[in-house]
């Protein structure tokens, strides 16, 4: 089984293997268009590798595009699986403030998913496939919704349910989870115009923190 690269890269490992820095290049290359218009070319030249060695490691550009497809989903739940601890422990002594919290903070976590410092920018590259797979209802898009996209909705939809108080439920709640969800996914791929509109030369931890500080407000003012 490889190791999963975006983690590596993530986590600032140097020596990668020729299959990791195959998988990064492609990233990069599937993030900027679509598996059809991508050739092994491109992506071995990124990679600094031979061509041929796409095919010794993963048989198909294909195959390299679905192997890639896993790997996003098992370092997002990796890197996820904090917010899951918290849920879990909720789910089992339910709290109005808790549930609140919790949603503050994967929302934080959501929307400067690309300011984490050095390994970050690979968020944009996997933001911008998820977001074609969801727009074309590709097949692959099947085990994107099935792994992450169903999950994380019910794990919002739970969240407001509890922070409402139930004032927010069950059809209302999954709703409200897709918009609440929708708006950290806008808001990463419209921070440029955000930038323009503040005046802001840069996206930082300055600027992180005061787009967390309105969110916190208004997620305080739904549930209040």
């Amino acid at each position: 089984m490889l190791k999963n690269a975006l983690k590596q890269y993530f986590e600032g490992e140097k020596n990668l293997e020729t299959p990791a820095r195959i998988l990064l290049a492609a990233l990069v290359e599937f993030g900027k268009d679509s598996p059809n218009s991508v050739g092994t070319r491109e992506i071995s030249k990124r990679a600094k590798v031979n061509i041929s060695a796409i095919s010794y490691y993963f048989g198909s550009k294909a195959k390299l595009y679905e192997e890639l497809l896993d790997q996003i989903i098992e370092f997002l739940r990796d890197m996820e699986s904090g917010f899951r601890a918290r849920y879990d422990a909720l789910m089992k002594k339910a709290s109005r403030e808790g549930a609140k919290q919790l949603l503050k903070d994967y929302m934080f976590w959501s929307v400067c998913a690309a300011d984490r410092g050095e390994g970050s920018d690979i968020f944009k590259h996997v933001e911008s496939i998820m977001m074609r797979e969801e727009f074309y209802g590709n097949k692959s898009f099947d085990k994107i919704y099935k792994s992450l996209v169903s999950p994380n909705d019910k794990f919002v939809s739970d969240m407001i349910e509890m922070a409402s108080g139930g004032r927010i439920s069950g059809g209302d709640a999954k709703i409200a989870a897709m918009i609440v969800t929708g708006q950290t996914v806008r808001f990463e791929i419209s921070k440029r115009t955000l930038m323009r509109t503040m005046g802001w030369r840069r996206f930082d931890e300055r600027e992180s923190e005061k787009v967390c500080s309105v969110l916190g407000l208004i997620i305080d003012k739904i549930f209040a």
